[in-house]
C-alpha cells in the first residue's frame, strides 16, 4: 500500500464527484485535517472506514488501498494493509498491557513504601494512666517513683547532714544527674502515646550515663563514703531487670521495623523500664539520706 497513491487517488475522486474536504470528512465522522492529511500521503484512513470511503468515492476498497485499477497489485496491497493494521494493534495491545502492568507496579511499590515508612510516624499506646496510682483499703496512694525521687533529691539537695565538704560535694554531683536524668524520664512516663523516634531515643538515653566510666566511678566513689560513716553499710541493691526491659524494648522495636503485629505492649516495656530504673535510683538516694542522716 502506498499512502502517497491513496491520497493522490482520494483527492482526485473527490474533487470529480465535487466534494470537499469537509463534507467527506462529515459524512465518516472524521476531521477535514484527517481527510487532508490522507490527501497529502502523511496517514491512512483507518480500516474500519475504508468501506464508507470506497462508497462515497465509487471505487472498490482494493482500488482504494493501491490507487490503481490493477486487481492483483490491489489484492496484495489489501493483504499487506489488513496483516499491518493488525501487527499495528497487537503492538497498541501490548503496550497498554505494559502500561498497566507498570502502573499497578508502581501504585504495589507505593503502596509498600507507605506502609513501611507508616511504622515511623504511628503513635504506639503507652500503658493504662491507673497505674499511676495505688489503692490501699480505700485510700488511693501514689505511685509515682518520681515524684519520690524529687522528693530525696530535694532533702539531700538543702541538707549537707553529716557528710564533709568534700563528700557532700560528690554526693551532689551523682545526686544533680540522677534529677537530670530523671526530668527527662518523667515526661516518658507520663505521655499517653510514643512516636518510633520516641521510642528509639528510650533506651538510648536512659543508659547513656548507667553505660559510662563516669557513671562506675561515681557509683565507686560513693560507696566509699558511705562505709567510711557507716562501718556495716553494705550495697543492697542492684539493676534489677532494668537492662531486661531496655532489651525487651529493642526487640519490640525491631518488631514494629519490621513491621510485625506483635508489637503491641510496648508502652508497658517503657514503663517497666523507667520504674525498674529509677527504683534503682531511689535506693542509692535514701542510702545517702539514711548514712548521712538527712
Amino acid at each position: 500500500m502506498n499512502p502517497e497513491k491513496m491520497g493522490a487517488l482520494i483527492q482526485k475522486l473527490r474533487k470529480e464527484k465535487g466534494l470537499t474536504q469537509k463534507e467527506v470528512a462529515d459524512k465518516l465522522h472524521v476531521t477535514d485535517r484527517a481527510v487532508s492529511r490522507w490527501e497529502r500521503g502523511i496517514g491512512c484512513p483507518d480500516i474500519s472506514l475504508l468501506n464508507d470511503l470506497s462508497n462515497i468515492l465509487d471505487i472498490s476498497i482494493s482500488t482504494l488501498l493501491t490507487g490503481s485499477e490493477n486487481t492483483n497489485e490491489a489484492i496484495k496491497d489489501t493483504i499487506n494493509y489488513v496483516e499491518e493494521t493488525r501487527k499495528q494493534k497487537r503492538r497498541e495491545k501490548i503496550s497498554q498491557g505494559l502500561i498497566i502492568f507498570i502502573s499497578f507496579f508502581l501504585l504495589v511499590t507505593v503502596f509498600n513504601f507507605l506502609k513501611i515508612e507508616s511504622r515511623f510516624y504511628m503513635q504506639y499506646a503507652a500503658r493504662d494512666g491507673s497505674e499511676y496510682t495505688i489503692f490501699i483499703g480505700d485510700e488511693v496512694k501514689s505511685n509515682d517513683i518520681f515524684e519520690d525521687i524529687e522528693k530525696i533529691v530535694n532533702e539531700i539537695s538543702t541538707n549537707q547532714g553529716m557528710f564533709t565538704n568534700d563528700d557532700y560535694q560528690i554526693i551532689m554531683g551523682f545526686v544533680d544527674k540522677i534529677a537530670e536524668e530523671a526530668k527527662e524520664a518523667k515526661k516518658n512516663f507520663y505521655k499517653k502515646a510514643y512516636s518510633y523516634q520516641e521510642l528509639d531515643a528510650i533506651p538510648y538515653y536512659e543508659f547513656l550515663f548507667l553505660d559510662t566510666g563516669e557513671y562506675n566511678n561515681y557509683l565507686s566513689k560513693i560507696k566509699n563514703i558511705l562505709k567510711k560513716y557507716d562501718s556495716e553499710y553494705t550495697e543492697s541493691y542492684n539493676m534489677g531487670l532494668t537492662y531486661v526491659y531496655r532489651n525487651e524494648i529493642r526487640d519490640y522495636l525491631y518488631r514494629i521495623y519490621r513491621l510485625d503485629k506483635t508489637s503491641k505492649g510496648i508502652g508497658e516495656k517503657v514503663t517497666l523500664l523507667l520504674k525498674e530504673k529509677y527504683f534503682y535510683y531511689k535506693q542509692i538516694l535514701n542510702s545517702i539520706k539514711k548514712v548521712g542522716k538527712i
